[in-house]
């Protein structure tokens, strides 16, 4: 008898081990080779501990492809100020309201020239969403000011 049918015969519970799918697999015996379920978590961003940025001292509409992108130039009260964001709040009657949320410095931080302490951030809206939407005013917010702007 030759050993070539004997081999293989041992082998075959072997075949299926690097893919999660056969049953044969070690590694998906008793659950161990499942794959877990994607699960989106929904961020509430009315939760969001940023502060809005002191004052928004402009803001502006720029045509892309496939949408618009909003760029908004913030100014807060110290320089260090990081980690900015523009938040859109759900679309009501044609308007998005975009919170200019920003992040302060970690130790103290210096006043500093107007220009230095200067934040620019940029909020992309696609096409399909100002049509389905039907959004025709875009308001970026920030503590004392907002801009009001039409794409």
């Amino acid at each position: 008898m030759s050993l070539r049918p004997l081999v293989l015969i041992a082998l075959l519970p072997l075949a299926g081990c690097g893919q999660n799918v056969n049953v044969w697999a070690p590694k998906t015996w008793f659950g161990y080779g499942e794959t877990p379920e994607d699960t989106q978590v929904e961020v509430d961003e009315s939760q969001d501990p940023r502060p809005l940025v002191d004052s928004v001292t402009s803001a502006s509409i720029e045509q892309a492809n496939g949408g618009v992108i909003v760029r908004a130039t913030g100014l807060p009260p110290t320089q260090g100020w990081w980690m900015a964001e523009l938040m859109p709040s759900p679309i009501e009657n044609g308007e998005l309201v975009l919170d200019f949320r920003i992040t302060g410095p970690l130790d103290q931080a210096a006043q500093g020239t107007p220009r230095s302490r200067q934040v620019t951030v940029a909020y992309t809206i696609s096409r399909f969403t100002l049509e389905r939407e039907g959004i025709n005013r875009v308001v970026v917010r920030g503590e004392r000011d907002s801009k009001v702007l039409r794409p």
